[in-house]
């Protein structure tokens, strides 16, 4: 699943929040969520935590479901919780 992630601010004490902007699916053609996905990395500025967003493995709503569900992003979050970058 290809996904990107900025971080920001500086790491605070506790650890890095972490947030995640899921997006893809809803039927339209690839080329389309293709560049959705490319807005939704440019979608937020924070002060503090690591942004993550995912470009969905499918291009319909069953792919947004499953990807909720999916163990890449616990796996992921796991990862990075214990590496001290996120709460």
């Amino acid at each position: 699943m290809p996904f990107s992630f900025e971080s920001f601010g500086k790491i605070p004490e506790g650890g890095r929040s972490l947030y995640f902007s899921l997006h893809g699916g809803g039927g339209a053609p690839p080329a389309i969520n293709d560049r959705q996905w490319e807005n939704q990395q440019r979608l937020y500025q924070l002060e503090e935590g690591i942004y993550l967003d995912d470009r969905q493995f499918t291009d319909n709503l069953l792919g947004n479901v499953l990807a909720v569900a999916t163990t890449a992003g616990a796996d992921a979050a796991s990862r990075h919780r214990r590496a001290g970058w996120c709460r």
